[in-house]
């Protein structure tokens, strides 16, 4: 073998390599689904409040009202599961035959019903925050920089893009 192949072998693994660095995916945007409720997900995979929190990190707007909704996230999980239990198990007793403790579960409707501003206002928060989010990674993919290699007029080439 040549030693122009050799070199012209290692030139392509050098710039594919220094190309993949450039052409690495970038941060994609959190989207919405109706399934049974909103759920946010991203390239497929469904996100958590504390998921979507850690991507918001780069944007200071998006990453603060993040933090309050995720903290009316887990109140009201909390709130609802406890509400739900103590629902489920005096309904359960009742289904069961059993006598069920009636102020149990008019504590348990008291806590489901309690649980449910805290869901709807994480709900709105989160969905504004994800617009702020996604409007961020617009405003910065047109600073982004990239690389392109390939045949052109002259030859092989490279072209910058800033």
């Amino acid at each position: 073998m040549s030693i122009f192949i050799k070199r012209a072998i290692v030139l392509a693994c050098v710039l594919t390599m220094v190309g993949s660095l450039f052409s690495q995916v970038k941060n994609e945007p959190i989207e919405q689904k109706k399934i049974l409720g909103t759920v946010f997900h991203q390239n497929g995979k469904i996100l958590s409040p504390g998921e979507m929190l850690v991507l918001m990190q780069d944007n200071q707007e998006a990453y603060q009202s993040m933090k309050i909704a995720k903290k009316n996230y887990v109140v009201g999980t909390v709130i609802g599961s406890i509400g739900g239990f103590l629902l489920g198990w005096n309904l359960g007793t009742a289904i069961g035959g059993g006598k069920p403790n009636v102020p149990m579960l008019i504590s348990g409707a008291g806590l489901t019903a309690i649980s449910i501003p805290f869901s709807l206002k994480y709900m709105s928060a989160a969905k504004k925050n994800v617009g702020i989010y996604n409007e961020g990674l617009k405003k910065n993919q047109s600073d982004v920089t990239s690389m392109n290699f390939g045949f052109n007029e002259d030859g092989i080439g490279i072209k910058l893009s800033f």
